[in-house]
C-alpha cells in the first residue's frame, strides 16, 4: 500500500526597526522605484521591477538580478494592502516549481520615532527554504536600512 507523505509548512518571522515613519517604510515596499533600490539579498543583487500593482488583486514581478548573470524572478499576487499598517501577498519562485507558492505578511506599527516592521513567511515547504529565505529577507532588510537613511 503506498503512503502519502504530509508536507510540514514551515514559518519564518523577522522583525526589524528602521527609524523612518510608518508611511515611508509601507512606500518602499509599494512603490516600484523604490523597491527597485533595496531589494536583493546583497549589494552584488540588483532589482529591477516589471510589475508591481499594490492593490488587492493585483499582482508583483521582480527580477533579481546578480552582477554574475544569475537572475532569479520572485512574483505573486497581493492579498491584503492596507496602507501604512500591513501587505498581504503570495510569494513564488518562476521557475521553481519546488518551492511552490507561500505566504509573505508584512506589518508596520509606530514605534517612537521609526518603525517597527515584523515579516512572516508562511507555507515555505521545509526548514532549508526556510534558512535560505531568511538570509535573503535579512539581506534584503539590510539594503532597506540604507535606503531608508
Amino acid at each position: 500500500m503506498a503512503t502519502t507523505e504530509t508536507m510540514n509548512p514551515v514559518a519564518l518571522r523577522l522583525e526589524r526597526k528602521f527609524d523612518a515613519a510608518p508611511e515611508r517604510v509601507f512606500n518602499a515596499w509599494v512603490n516600484p522605484q523604490a523597491v527597485a533600490k533595496w531589494f536583493g539579498p546583497t549589494p552584488e543583487h540588483k532589482s529591477v521591477v516589471t510589475s508591481l500593482d499594490a492593490r488587492a488583486g493585483g499582482n508583483y514581478r521582480i527580477e533579481i538580478v546578480h552582477t554574475g548573470g544569475n537572475v532569479h524572478v520572485a512574483f505573486g499576487t497581493y492579498r491584503e494592502v492596507d496602507p501604512p499598517k500591513k501587505i498581504v501577498m503570495t510569494w513564488a519562485w518562476e521557475g521553481n516549481t519546488a518551492l511552490g507558492e507561500s505566504l509573505v505578511t508584512v506589518e508596520f506599527t509606530p514605534s517612537g520615532t521609526g518603525t517597527e516592521m515584523v515579516l512572516t513567511h508562511e507555507l515555505l515547504p521545509t526548514e532549508e527554504a526556510r534558512e535560505a529565505h531568511k538570509k535573503g529577507w535579512t539581506g534584503c532588510f539590510e539594503k532597506m536600512g540604507s535606503f531608508l537613511a
